[in-house]
């Protein structure tokens, strides 16, 4: 039997985000992800896509964040190591 060809992949289309305010209350704030309308009654982000984004990169960024303090950690324990051992080896 032969296997099926795989399916292509699919690109999401570009679409706008969220339920866009097209004028009124919220028309002067602007989305901090896309850059759309938002209601005044919203924070940052327009809808639902745009403030799961917004979280992704939150959560990215503080990821990061613990990285490079868990490195520094780890750089700081392996000069330490290193220091013993020569202080070993000159006794």
């Amino acid at each position: 039997m032969s296997r099926a060809a795989p399916l292509p992949l699919r690109l999401p289309q570009a679409r706008t985000c969220g339920p866009h305010l097209g004028g009124g209350e919220g028309a002067g704030l602007a989305c901090i992800v896309c850059g759309g309308p938002r209601a005044s009654g919203r924070r940052e982000a327009c809808g639902a896509r745009c403030r799961a984004a917004l979280s992704r990169a939150r959560k990215a960024e503080a990821q990061r964040t613990r990285d490079a303090e868990i490195l520094a950690v780890v750089d700081g324990i392996a000069r330490l190591c290193g220091l013993l051992k020569q202080r070993i080896e000159s006794a």
